[in-house]
């Protein structure tokens, strides 16, 4: 074990344990670090918009964003690491790696629970969320379930459609996936 942290801990540079100020989106945090306040992104996650142009979808956005904040509530304190090289997303805000004080690791936490889904580009964990969102889609966890959404899902965006298969909601057939993002 101490190894495998170790391992991590090289591939990754902390840059601080503290209180986010305020969560602005499931894959968003606003902090402060060294006295300056910072949106960032968090690392290989991708979650639905709550202002999603398919209601269904828009509906899980705000179902995530809501469960979050119970989880994740104002005054919990997280770690931020950055990965080395650092990135930035497309709107220009540092991609983090966030932990919650006692280790448990947030994007692990929201795929797992089936909230969200892995976004593999350029992410140093995504064997381990690979192994959360499969977990996620065996046991048809949130967007993976059986449930009114699988119209919605099915009519989406291509970033959002399933792949070749019986689609979701039936534990087969991943979302094709867009490059972008954390």
């Amino acid at each position: 074990m101490r190894t495998r942290t170790h391992r991590i801990s090289a591939l990754l540079f902390l840059l601080a344990c503290l209180t986010p100020l305020h969560a602005l989106a499931d894959e968003w945090i606003e902090i402060a670090l060294g006295g300056k306040r910072e949106i960032v992104h968090i690392a290989c996650l991708d979650t639905p918009e709550s202002n999603h142009k398919f209601t269904t979808l828009g509906w899980f956005g705000r179902a995530t964003t809501s469960a979050l904040e119970i989880e994740y509530k104002l005054g919990t304190k997280i770690c931020v690491a950055e990965q080395t090289p650092p990135r930035v997303d497309g709107d220009g805000h540092r991609i983090v790696y966030v932990q919650h004080n006692d280790g448990r690791d947030y994007a692990n936490a929201v795929i797992s629970e089936g909230f969200g889904l892995l976004r593999p580009a350029n992410c140093r964990r995504g064997e381990h969320y690979r192994a959360a969102e499969d977990y996620s889609i065996k046991y048809q966890r949130v967007l993976w379930g059986r449930s009114g959404a699988e119209p919605a899902f099915a009519a989406a965006n291509d970033t959002m459609a399933p792949a070749a298969g019986p689609g979701l909601g039936r534990g087969t057939g991943r979302p094709r996936r867009s490059s972008g993002g954390g």
